[in-house]
C-alpha cells in the first residue's frame, strides 16, 4: 500500500454501488461494460478516479488504459482531476514527467495505468488490459469502443474476477451506439444526478453549495437540446433538424492514415473572436467525396493567428511525406473559400500564403442561394444530400474523429457550447415560428453555425465548381485573331465570359 496523505473521499449515489461491487470481485468471471451518464458536473469523472485508485490498491499489478479522443483533452480533463482531486497528497505516482509528458502512471505494488489518446492509438490497441476507461465516450464510435474491448485480455490478477470496459459520457441524441448498447442490454447504464457530487450539493443540509448554486444556475441559461441534455440528462435529439440524415455512427470515422487518396484539398473558414472561428480541411477522393482531416475552432484568435494557422496547414499538406509526389493527380490545398463578410480577413490570409510561396488561393465562398427561399443557405440541400449513403454504402461526407487537433477551446468547454464541427451538428436547427414549426427558410440564431458554414461553403465549391484540375482557360476565343497569331496568355476563370470574343 502507497505511503500517503489520507484525505476525505466521497462517493454517492449508483457509483459508490458499483464501487462497493467492484471491491468485492463479485461480478461473474466475464468481460463487463459499464457507462456512467448524466448532466454536466456530476462528478462521474472523479467517482472513475476514485475507483480506478482502488483496483491499483485492491488487485496489484492489474493492467489499467485510459484513454479519450486525443491525448491532449485527456490531460486537461480526467489528468487533471486524477492528479489533483484523486490521489491523496504525496502519492508516489505522482513522481515522474508531467502530466502532458505522461504515458504511465506505474504503482509500487506493480499497478500500472497507461494513458493515451485515439489520435496516436495504435500502440494501445496491441497491449492487454484489465480494465479500460473511454472518457466522453460519446466522442468515439462503436468500432473503437470494441477494438478496447478486445484488448480486454489480462487476466493476470488471480484476485480480479473480471475484465472492466468503462466509459463516462453526457446523453447525446437517442440512437447513439452507447445508448442503443444500454437499451439492448450489453452494456450497464449507471446513473448520476447533480446532488452526486459534494462540491454542488451538501448532502447534510441537503441543499445547493454556493458553488452549486452557480453551476446549476449557469446550466439554466443553456437553451433547448443542449440544456435538456447538460441539465437533466436527457437523450435526446433536436426538433427541427437541418441535417436529420447526420448520423454520428455513420458518419463520424477514424482518420485516414494514408492521405494519398485524395485527389485534393480544401479548407473553409469562418471568422470569429468573441463567437469562434473555425478552418476546416477537408481531402477529396477522386469520386468527389470530402473527408473532413483538421480542424481548429477556437474564440478569441486575432485574424492573424487565422492566417498563420492556414499557412501552416498548407505547408503540412505540401510536405507531407506520404504524399505520392510523382503522381500529377495528387495536389496539396487548391483552394480555401472563406466567409465572404471579411474581404480584409481574405486579403491578409493571401499575404501570408504568398510570403511562403504559395498562390493567393484564399477566396470568398459563394454564400447566396441557388434554390427558392431567403437567406445567405447557399449549400444546406448539398450537405444534406452529402450524408446521404450512397449504394457503395460510404456517403460523400465524413468526418474525422480526431480532427479536432488541438483540443477543444477551454473558454467554450466551461461555458458548455460547442466546440466541435461534430458537436454543432446535433443541434443545428431551423428557426421555429410561432406555431413551433420549422421555418425551413432560416436557420436558429442561437444555433452555433461556426463550423456548419464552413461545411457548407466546401460543400458548396466542391460539387458545384470542381476547379481541382482543370486546364487555365485561354484568354482569346479559339477562332479569334489572337489564338491564331499564337498567343497563350491566361487568366482566371471567373474572368472568363462565354460567347465573347477576346
Amino acid at each position: 500500500m502507497s505511503q500517503t496523505v489520507d484525505k476525505p473521499i466521497e462517493l454517492r449515489g449508483e457509483p459508490y454501488l458499483l464501487f462497493q461491487e467492484l471491491m468485492a470481485s463479485k461480478p461473474p468471471r466475464k468481460v463487463l461494460e459499464v457507462s456512467i451518464e448524466g448532466p454536466a458536473g456530476t462528478g462521474k469523472s472523479f467517482a472513475i478516479g476514485v475507483i480506478l485508485y482502488a483496483l491499483m490498491n485492491q488487485f496489484p499489478g492489474i493492467r489499467i488504459l485510459i484513454v479519450r479522443k486525443t491525448r491532449t483533452s485527456l490531460t486537461e480533463a480526467f489528468l487533471k482531476t486524477w492528479e489533483e482531486n484523486v490521489l491523496p497528497e504525496g502519492e508516489p505516482m505522482l513522481a515522474g514527467p508531467a502530466r502532458k509528458q505522461r504515458l504511465s502512471y506505474e504503482h509500487e505494488n506493480g499497478s500500472r495505468m497507461v494513458v493515451g489518446g485515439l489520435d496516436n492509438a495504435s500502440r494501445l490497441y496491441s497491449t492487454d488490459y484489465d480494465v479500460v476507461y473511454v472518457q466522453e465516450a460519446f466522442e468515439i464510435s462503436e468500432d473503437e469502443w470494441q477494438q478496447f474491448r478486445r484488448a480486454l485480455r489480462n487476466w493476470g490478477n488471480k484476485k480480479l474476477n473480471f475484465q472492466l470496459l468503462l466509459a463516462d459520457t453526457n446523453p447525446d441524441a437517442p440512437g447513439h451506439w452507447l445508448n442503443q448498447r444500454c437499451l439492448n442490454g450489453v452494456t450497464r447504464r449507471i446513473r448520476t444526478k447533480h446532488e452526486n457530487n459534494p462540491i454542488l450539493y451538501d448532502a447534510k443540509a441537503r441543499a445547493w453549495t454556493p458553488e452549486g448554486s452557480a453551476y446549476i444556475e449557469s446550466l439554466d441559461q443553456l437553451t433547448g437540446v443542449r440544456k435538456r441534455r447538460l441539465r437533466f440528462g436527457e437523450w435526446c435529439a433536436a426538433e427541427g433538424l437541418v441535417w436529420e440524415n447526420f448520423d454520428r455512427n455513420i458518419h463520424v470515422v477514424p482518420a485516414p492514415s494514408d492521405y494519398r487518396q485524395f485527389k485534393w484539398f480544401i479548407a473553409g473558414m469562418d471568422w470569429g473572436y468573441t463567437d469562434p472561428g473555425t478552418i476546416e480541411v477537408f481531402g477529396v477522393d477522386h469520386e468527389r467525396r470530402i473527408f473532413l482531416l483538421e480542424e481548429y475552432y477556437y474564440v478569441q484568435r486575432p485574424i492573424e493567428w487565422w492566417a498563420d494557422r492556414i499557412t501552416s496547414v498548407a505547408r503540412d499538406l505540401r510536405d507531407r511525406d506520404k504524399r505520392d509526389e510523382t503522381d500529377p493527380n495528387n495536389q496539396g490545398l487548391v483552394v480555401v473559400v472563406c466567409d465572404p463578410s471579411r474581404p480584409d480577413a481574405i486579403q491578409l490570409c493571401n499575404d501570408y500564403l504568398s510570403r511562403e510561396g504559395f498562390p493567393r488561393i484564399a477566396r470568398p465562398a459563394d454564400n447566396t442561394r441557388t434554390t427558392t427561399g431567403r437567406g445567405d443557405l447557399a449549400g444546406l440541400d448539398l450537405v444534406r444530400s452529402g450524408f446521404t449513403v450512397q449504394a457503395d454504402g460510404i456517403p460523400k461526407i465524413r468526418l474525422s474523429s480526431t480532427a479536432l487537433k488541438s483540443g477543444r477551446d477551454e473558454i467554450l468547454a466551461s461555458k458548455r457550447k460547442p466546440c466541435s464541427l461534430i458537436e454543432e451538428l446535433p443541434e443545428y436547427t431551423f428557426l421555429k415560428r410561432d406555431d413551433g414549426r420549422p421555418t425551413r427558410d432560416y436557420t436558429d440564431p442561437k444555433a452555433a453555425d461556426h463550423g456548419c458554414d464552413p461545411l457548407r461553403y466546401v460543400a458548396n465549391y466542391v460539387w458545384r465548381h470542381d476547379h481541382s484540375n482543370e486546364p487555365a482557360k485561354p484568354r482569346f476565343n479559339p477562332n479569334s485573331y489572337a489564338a491564331m497569331l499564337g498567343f497563350e496568355e491566361t487568366f482566371e476563370e471567373e474572368d472568363w465570359i462565354e460567347g465573347v470574343d477576346y
